[in-house]
C-alpha cells in the first residue's frame, strides 16, 4: 500500500464506522464522520501504517474507503445488532489473521484533529523498549497505548493475539483497561486535543469545523454543509472562544470534567472558572440508572430558565454536559432526541425536561453549549486551542 516510515513494523489501523444514517439535519454528522475516516486513512498511511482496515455496514463508505486503498470489512453480523465492539474487533482480527502484529483501533469520530506526527507518536508508543511511565502489566509481554486507561477512544496494542484472550467488552472505551488486565504494559498517549477530541454530538461537529487541524476531506464537508447545520451553535462557540481569549469574567463548566482538563483550563485562560463536577465514570461504572445530580435537582425544582438567568449574573459563558442531567431525571432519550436538544430544536424532543432545558439554553442571556462527556473533555480542549491560536473571531 506504499506506506512510508517505520517500514520494518507491521502496523494495522482498524477504523470502525457504521450504523443507521441519521436523518436531516443530523445526517451532517454522518457525512462528517465518514469524511474523517477518509482523512485518517490518508494521514495514518503517510505516518507509516502498513494496512488500513475500515469496518462498516455502509455501502457508500465501503466504496470510498476502498478507493483510498483501505481493506474493507463488513461489520460482523454477530456484533452488529446492537453493535458490540469487543466481539467485532476479535472477529475482524481473526478474519484478517492478525497474530504478532501491532494494531491501532478507533471509531469514525476519533482522530479528526490528528496530524501525521500525532499518528507517528501512536505507532512509536507500541514499540517502546523501556517500561517507564506505564501503569502495570508485564514489560516483556507487549504493550497497550491509549488516550485514557479508563475511557479509551484510540487504542493501540501489540501483539494482536492479546485481543483473543482479553475479556470482550461492548464499548471501545473499555478496551485499554481490559487489555492491560490481559497482561499488556500500559503506555499512555500524551494528554492533547488530538487524542482526546471525539465527534460524539452535534457540538463536537461544530468545533471540528472551526479547528485548523481538520483534514481536507472533512473540511470540504464543513464548507458544503456546516453553515446550514447549526448557525446558532457556531455563533455560541465563537462567543465562548472570545470569552476565553479575553480572559475576563467567569466561565461555567458542568459535568464529567476531569481534574487534568480543569488544570489545563485554568492554565490556558485568565478567566475565572466555576466548575461543577458530577458523576465522573457514570457510563463506565454503569451508574446511569442510579445517577444523582445536585444541579439536576436544582433544575427540577426551579426550572432551566431560572437557573440560566441566575448563571448569567456571574458568568459570561457555559458548557453543560446534559447527559448527567438526563440520567438524574431517568430520561432514556433516543440518540436523535439528545442531538436535537443539543441543537436547540426543542420541538423535536418529547421529554419535557429535556425540551425545556434545550429551549432555555437556546434563549439564555449568555452563550451556552450543551453535549456529552466529549464536550467537557476534548471539546473544551479544542475551544482552548482556538482561543490560544486566535483562529476564531
Amino acid at each position: 500500500m506504499g506506506a512510508t516510515g517505520l517500514p520494518e513494523k507491521n502496523l494495522n489501523v482498524i477504523i470502525f464506522e457504521g450504523g443507521p444514517v441519521l436523518p436531516e439535519p443530523l445526517n451532517y454528522m454522518t457525512q462528517l464522520r465518514q469524511a474523517i475516516v477518509m482523512d485518517n486513512i490518508t494521514r495514518a498511511k503517510a505516518a507509516g501504517a502498513a494496512r488500513l482496515i475500515v469496518v462498516t455496514d455502509r455501502p457508500e463508505l465501503m466504496e470510498h474507503a476502498a478507493h483510498r486503498g483501505a481493506l474493507v470489512v463488513e461489520t460482523p453480523a454477530q456484533a452488529a445488532h446492537p453493535f458490540h465492539f469487543g466481539d467485532a474487533l476479535q472477529e475482524v482480527c481473526q478474519q484478517i489473521g492478525l497474530q504478532d502484529e501491532a494494531v491501532v483501533c478507533l471509531g469514525g469520530g476519533t482522530g479528526a484533529l490528528m496530524l501525521e506526527d500525532d499518528w507517528r507518536i501512536v505507532f512509536d508508543s507500541l514499540f517502546e523498549d523501556d517500561c517507564g511511565g506505564g501503569g502495570g502489566g508485564d514489560c516483556s509481554g507487549g504493550v497497550v497505548t491509549a488516550n485514557s486507561i479508563f475511557s479509551s477512544d484510540i487504542i493501540g496494542f501489540r501483539p494482536a493475539t492479546t485481543v483473543y484472550r482479553a475479556q470482550s467488552m461492548p464499548l471501545d472505551n473499555q478496551l485499554a483497561w481490559t487489555l492491560r488486565d490481559a497482561g499488556l504494559r500500559f503506555q499512555p498517549l500524551p494528554r492533547s486535543t488530538a487524542y482526546t477530541f471525539d465527534i460524539d454530538t452535534p457540538v463536537d461537529a461544530i468545533l471540528a469545523g472551526l479547528h485548523p487541524n481538520l483534514g481536507n476531506t472533512a473540511s470540504q464537508v464543513v464548507k458544503e454543509g456546516g453553515a446550514r447545520f447549526s448557525q446558532l451553535l457556531t455563533e455560541s462557540a465563537r462567543q465562548i472562544v472570545q470569552v476565553l481569549q479575553e480572559g475576563k469574567g467567569e466561565i461555567f463548566i458542568f459535568g464529567r470534567l476531569s481534574a487534568s482538563t480543569l488544570q489545563m483550563l485554568e492554565k490556558g485562560t485568565k478567566c475565572r472558572v466555576r466548575a461543577f463536577i458530577e458523576e465522573r465514570g457514570m457510563r463506565a461504572l454503569g451508574r446511569e440508572q442510579n445517577a444523582f445530580s445536585l444541579l439536576g435537582a436544582c433544575l427540577a425544582q426551579n426550572g432551566a430558565d431560572w437557573f440560566l438567568n441566575q448563571l448569567a449574573q456571574c458568568c459570561r459563558a457555559a458548557l453543560i454536559d446534559t447527559r448527567v442531567l438526563y440520567a438524574h431525571m431517568q430520561l432514556a432519550l433516543p440518540e436523535e432526541e439528545r442531538f436535537y436538544a443539543d441543537l436547540g430544536l426543542s420541538s423535536r424532543v418529547r421529554a419535557g425536561f429535556a425540551a425545556d432545558l434545550a429551549n432555555a439554553c437556546k434563549n439564555a442571556p449568555l452563550p451556552v453549549l450543551t453535549g456529552g462527556h466529549s464536550l467537557v473533555t476534548g471539546g473544551l480542549m479544542a475551544l482552548l486551542e482556538l482561543a490560544w491560536q486566535g483562529m476564531v473571531c
